[in-house]
């Protein structure tokens, strides 16, 4: 059934979402509508609920991801509500076109403290498309976070987490992203290992710009030493040419380091590693 998702929709963490809801991990989700799909959740024996309005997704920039995009009275494309309880669908879908932030949140299953932390920056990151990361990035103490809260990589399609973590050490974030990784395994064996793999990295996140993940990199104390032949780039750009033609990122603080001498120092741009 992964697979049948997968072939549809052509994103894992997507697919993911409703095989979370039809495994009793998730209590309801929210999915961009395409054809067939209606059909496989009648399989599944899900319910759902469509919305009054639709979606025009908008430019994915610097390797970001939202599945806000402009919501629009005539075209685009609809949104799903999906549950087990056709009651919850439904309430999603109302706490949406109210703009309960909050309440949805809580219907799609994401932690409270989670939740408040998106009502408190949605409104003034709504330009962005909703894209908090830099924001659970400010929230979290220090560098090194768990990977299982890894959320930079939503562009990859590679995430555990539907939502945003209100920090990358959020304990119940941390739960949930367990929760899901046994639901792959279980489908999955090799999804779920190559999922480990690529969110246990070290990352330079740029909003606007591009994602950075640096595999097999080696850190000695504030020294970071890499192989830029394992650089995964969201965009190859002229800071992406820079990575490649360095070997050694010195930190100073998590938005706050040198490319090999060159500096960079930016609230929009941060360093992370994920272990």
């Amino acid at each position: 059934m992964l697979q049948k998702l997968y072939s549809l929709l052509g994103s894992w963490t997507k697919a993911l979402d409703i095989l979370y809801v039809h495994e009793g991990v998730k209590p309801c989700c929210r999915v961009l509508d395409v054809d067939g799909l209606s059909d496989i959740l009648k399989e599944m024996k899900l319910s759902y609920e469509t919305s009054d309005f639709g979606v025009e997704m908008q430019k994915n920039v610097g390797g970001s991801y939202t599945d806000k995009g402009k919501s629009v009275k005539e075209g685009g494309r609809r949104v799903l509500y999906v549950s087990k309880d056709a009651q919850s669908a439904k309430e999603a879908k109302q706490a949406e076109s109210e703009q309960n932030h909050k309440r949805l949140g809580l219907l799609l299953g994401y932690p409270c403290c989670c939740v408040e932390f998106f009502q408190e920056h949605a409104e003034k990151e709504e330009e962005s498309d909703f894209d908090l990361t830099v924001n659970v990035a400010a929230a979290s103490v220090g560098v090194k976070h768990p990977w299982h809260t890894n959320t930079c990589l939503r562009g990859f399609d590679v995430n555990l987490l539907s939502h945003f973590p209100c920090s990358f050490q959020c304990e119940q974030s941390k739960e949930i992203a367990e929760k899901n990784l046994a639901i792959i395994k279980k489908h999955e064996s090799d999804l779920a290992q190559y999922f480990v793999h690529a969110l246990q990295c070290a990352l330079i996140y740029a909003r606007g710009v591009g994602v950075y993940s640096f595999k097999r990199a080696a850190m000695d104390r504030n020294i970071m030493v890499y192989d830029s032949r394992h650089l995964v780039s969201s965009s190859k750009n002229s800071f992406h040419d820079l990575l490649i033609r360095e070997n050694k990122i010195a930190l100073l603080g998590k938005q706050h380091f040198l490319v090999g001498k060159t500096k960079v120092q930016d609230d929009q741009t941060f360093f992370a590693l994920f272990s």
